[in-house]
C-alpha cells in the first residue's frame, strides 16, 4: 500500500504514516542486530564491522520478505 492509502485507512496524515514506518524500520533494525549479535557471540567491534558490511543486504531481504506477505 502507498503512504496515502495507509493514511486514508487509518484516517491520519501521510506524514504520520511515514513516521510510523520509520519507527517500525528502526525497531526491526534493532531487533535484527540484537538477535544476530547474540547468535554470533562476537565482540562489539567485530559485530559493528560485520553489520556495516551486511546491513544493506539485510534491509533488502527484509523488504522482500514483507512484500511477499
Amino acid at each position: 500500500m502507498s503512504l496515502d492509502a495507509i493514511a486514508r485507512t487509518y484516517r491520519v496524515h501521510r506524514a504520520t504514516v511515514a513516521r510510523w514506518l520509520a519507527a517500525i524500520r528502526e525497531d526491526l533494525d534493532t531487533a535484527v542486530r540484537v538477535r544476530l549479535w547474540d547468535e554470533l557471540g562476537v565482540s562489539t567491534t567485530e559485530f559493528q564491522s560485520l553489520w556495516n558490511a551486511v546491513r544493506s543486504d539485510v534491509e533488502v531481504s527484509i523488504s522482500r520478505l514483507l512484500a511477499a506477505r
